[in-house]
């Protein structure tokens, strides 16, 4: 479905691309947008690189600034708090995955998923991370991707935000795996030497989780339009 930014998405990084897209664009992190399909559906076949490498080669590795710059270090004004909890988090870990895993962990153990995080308290100084962090740990996916990244910058790891999406139903009637913006999300990368940059996903997982259990009538009849819509997408509007 049209996405005003023209984004691409792909699960992995960008190696070849089929389709009816026109002019295309990369940014600074090798994203993909299309911008003539800004305001339009498209279909279109993304090759990419997947996959994570294991934890032993990780722990044998070690996170290092990438050529694109120290950007990936640098922080907002924060007070000394979260750079004292993130010290406190990692003490105890050996090498740069352990102090990631540290922190996605520790994350996922001591925050709550919300789609309504607190309201801002007025008088309260602290930007909405430090509040989340030194506070009640109770926000969306942005909060908790946006806490790691900033942790793992005051040790030292070259580390940065992305948008996506995650989780999706599978639309028994077309076969397909649908995804809405129910399903959008935010996690982490790092980078590391020999491996490039590394995936880190540390928001509770049981939201998401929650979406894959049995359909009811109303989702069954909603797959149904759904495919419905796909197919005559597919084969009458792109018809040639």
């Amino acid at each position: 479905e049209p996405v005003a930014s023209g984004v691409l998405f792909g699960a992995g990084e960008p190696l070849a691309l089929e389709g009816g897209t026109g002019r295309l664009e990369r940014d600074g992190n090798g994203a993909l947008y299309a911008p003539q399909t800004a305001d339009q559906r498209v279909r279109y076949e993304l090759g990419v690189r997947s996959g994570q490498p294991g934890e032993a080669a990780l722990a044998d590795d070690r996170a290092v600034v990438p050529r694109e710059g120290e950007r990936f270090l640098s922080l907002p004004p924060l007070g000394p708090g979260v750079e004292a909890l993130a010290r406190e988090i990692v003490a105890d870990a050996p090498n740069d995955l352990a102090r990631a895993r540290a922190l996605e962990t520790w994350l996922r153990r001591n925050g709550r998923y919300s789609d309504t995080p607190p309201p801002d308290e007025p008088g309260d100084a602290r930007s909405p991370l430090e509040r989340f962090l030194l506070g009640e740990r109770e926000g969306h996916c942005e909060y908790f991707a946006s806490a790691m990244v900033v942790m793992a910058r005051t040790k030292g790891l070259p580390a940065r935000l992305l948008n996506g999406f995650a989780g999706g139903r599978r639309n028994r009637v077309g076969d397909f795996l649908e995804l809405t913006g129910a399903d959008a999300h935010a996690w982490v990368e790092l980078h590391f030497d020999r491996h490039g940059w590394v995936r880190f996903d540390p928001t509770p997982p049981d939201r998401r989780l929650a979406a894959t259990g049995d359909a009811t009538l109303a989702q069954r009849l909603e797959e149904l339009r759904s495919a419905l819509e796909l197919f005559w997408f597919q084969h009458v509007v792109e018809f040639d």
